[in-house]
């Protein structure tokens, strides 16, 4: 179907479409979905189960240890070291000396009961019973110390012999330190037992003894029992395996003794893993395992945990999920045609009667009827399509007087514009006449100072200057105001002190006594740019010298709560009692204020405001004007 076709397709069939692409896409994606998150389950199960394995293993391997290690700790490994080494002094012949049950060594003589009562021997037996406490069952069905000669020294258990076989379990713990003997199972106690042996050596790593047990691993089976007995184990088999690949334990119960297939044991060549496989009846399988790993000073047993489980058994919430997804899709395919034919009604009807009306207005019929009742989006595009229609009617019926209309409204905006040109003119002629007038006076000054040479006539020079100063820095703080350009120098200081010097630059002021400052004891820090603020107390005070008909200003300043500061600037001026005072911080044209500085009060404001603080006017008790003045106390 090409671009030509589907723009003359009809609405109503674009929106059938368009629901029917839809829902097949949300069933493509469902069933990608669902797949991949099949792949994704296993993945995260097997890793799970490993890590759980992997920590059971972990438990085995650490109990394993504990078993054989823990007595010699348990028994004061110093203890054991001096006790064979002063034993192994005393014998010195060969074992082939030792006769019924007692053995006559040089000048040392033994039987089997002094071997069960030495010290070495009890603390044994004592560390025996603690072990058997903790996992609480017997645990041992023989403890020996054997010295190097072969003679046992020490044992928890009545003895038939006082020396030992030295076979090749013998010969592997000299070696190599350890002696890990094959797993048995007695058929008839369903017990399963194990030879260890361990290499005891003296501080300087010479070999002094043997310790050698025989454990019972009933913990083990209990333990494996008990992982399988977790919901998410409970449908598996957990099988225990020695380095061989044969079968110690499994909860299937097989024949003990068996062997795992060869090509499955190979596979499992990683510490901990998983991996899948199928059988010949075709059912899919995973194999989780974990390995044995030495602990510390304690070799790896070899054997092997394993969980097999099926994947449909995993799968199991998946394919719920499935059938659950495939009947909300036929009910959702179901529905949405039933909405897609409603919309197809509400939205395609209506939009053919706007189309018909549009085709009616573009021919010249204004009074043509939008019959669209409906309470949405199509009601109200109707609406705005009904307004539109009104609109252009009405422009066609009064097209000149909106023409007159919109000129007036151009010729008002260019006077305006006009004005604001006009006021800038009218401030750069101020500011030109404010800085030709002193310098006019500072050059008869300082001709009239050449010519008579009279000091006072330095004075009118230095007020010439200041005026000239006072004008150029109103020009440049206009300036900036006006352009956000101002660059402020922000630090902590005591409003007092700041008040103090911004009062000390009228002390040249032929009206400089008439000012009085009464400063709050309580004094207080403020965030400003000195230099800034005190250019705003200036315009304020010179404001109020030249207005006020006594020349009297009295200024306050006043801690208002904890968080803020006030400063209160008083003056005489003649004010009627209707006056606003609201506009005294306007900018205005330099002939609305006959003699007063146009942009003075305009820029202290813009200053006291850039500080975060406020500044209002209102008329006081002396018949003149109070600028009150707040600033926020600093805070470190």
């Amino acid at each position: 179907m090409n671009e030509d076709q589907i723009n003359k397709m009809k609405i109503g069939i674009k929106i059938l479409l368009s629901f029917f692409v839809i829902i097949v896409s949300i069933g493509v994606m469902g069933f990608l979905t669902i797949t991949t998150s099949q792949e994704k389950i296993i993945h995260e199960i097997g890793t799970d189960h490993s890590e759980t394995l992997s920590q059971t293993m972990y438990f085995i391997d650490d109990g394993m240890r504990e078993k054989i290690l823990g007595l010699v700790m348990l028994s004061d490994e110093i203890f054991v070291e001096k006790f064979l080494v002063d034993s192994n002094s005393n014998y010195d012949v060969p074992i082939e000396m030792f006769t019924n049950n007692t053995a006559d060594v040089g000048p040392v003589s033994f039987s089997v009961n002094e071997i069960l009562n030495n010290d070495l021997s009890i603390k044994l037996q004592n560390s025996a019973r603690y072990i058997e406490n903790k996992y609480r069952y017997e645990l041992y069905n023989e403890i020996v110390v054997v010295n190097p000669h072969g003679f046992i020294v020490a044992s928890v258990k009545p003895l038939d012999d006082v020396s030992v076989d030295k076979s090749d379990w013998w010969d592997a713990v000299v070696t190599t330190g350890y002696f890990i003997g094959d797993v048995q199972f007695d058929e008839d106690s369903k017990i399963y037992t194990q030879d260890l042996a361990y290499k005891i050596s003296d501080s300087d790593g010479n070999f002094i003894g043997v310790l050698k047990t025989n454990v019972k691993l009933q913990d083990i089976i209990i333990m494996i029992y008990d992982l399988r007995s977790k919901n998410k184990f409970l449908d598996s088999d957990i099988s225990l395996i020695d380095s061989s690949g044969k079968i110690l334990y499994d909860s299937a119960d097989p024949e003990f003794g068996n062997y795992v297939p060869l090509p499955e044991y190979v596979m499992m060549s990683e510490t901990s893993d998983y991996l899948l496989s199928t059988d010949q009846l075709g059912i899919d399988t995973i194999h989780v395992y974990a390995k044995s790993q030495p602990q510390r000073d304690f070799p790896s047993l070899g054997w092997t945990l394993v969980l097999k489980q099926n994947t449909d058994d995993l799968l199991k919430p998946v394919v719920g999920l499935t059938n659950t997804i495939l009947i909300i899709s036929i009910t959702t395919i179901t529905s949405a045609v039933m909405v897609a034919i409603y919309v197809r009604s509400s939205i395609s009807k209506p939009l053919v009667k706007l189309k018909d009306a549009s085709v009616k207005i573009a021919e010249g019929d204004y009074d043509v009827d939008i019959d669209v009742k409906t309470d949405d989006e199509i009601g109200d595009l109707a609406n705005k399509f009904d307004y539109m229609k009104e609109s252009i009617k009405f422009t066609n019926e009064n097209l000149r007087e909106l023409i007159k209309l919109r000129t007036d409204e151009l010729q008002n905006a260019l006077e305006e514009i006009k004005n604001n040109q006009s006021f800038r003119d009218e401030m750069t002629e101020s500011f030109t006449k404010k800085i030709l007038a002193p310098i006019s006076s500072l050059v008869k000054n300082i001709e009239l100072f050449k010519n008579e040479q009279n000091p006072e006539t330095l004075l009118f020079v230095e007020n010439d200057l200041m005026q000239l100063k006072t004008t150029t820095d109103d020009f440049i703080d206009y300036y900036m105001t006006r352009t956000n350009t101002t660059q402020y120098d922000m630090t902590d200081t005591s409003i007092n002190q700041l008040m103090s010097e911004s009062v000390a630059l009228f002390d040249k002021h032929p009206k400089s006594s008439n000012i009085s400052l009464h400063i709050d004891d309580d004094d207080v820090k403020v965030f400003v740019d000195k230099k800034m603020f005190k250019r705003a107390i200036f315009n304020i005070l010179d404001n109020s010298l030249k207005h006020s008909t006594s020349g009297k200003i009295d200024i306050k300043t006043r801690k208002i709560g904890e968080k803020q500061v006030e400063i209160m600037i008083s003056d005489a001026r003649e004010i009627s009692p209707d006056q606003s005072l609201d506009n005294l911080f306007e900018l205005k044209s330099p002939d609305a204020q006959t003699g007063d500085d146009p942009i003075g009060l305009y820029v202290a404001k813009s200053i006291i405001i850039e500080h975060a603080g406020t500044i209002h006017a209102q008329s006081n008790d002396f018949g003149g004007v109070t600028f009150f003045i707040t600033l926020p106390i600093f805070e470190n």
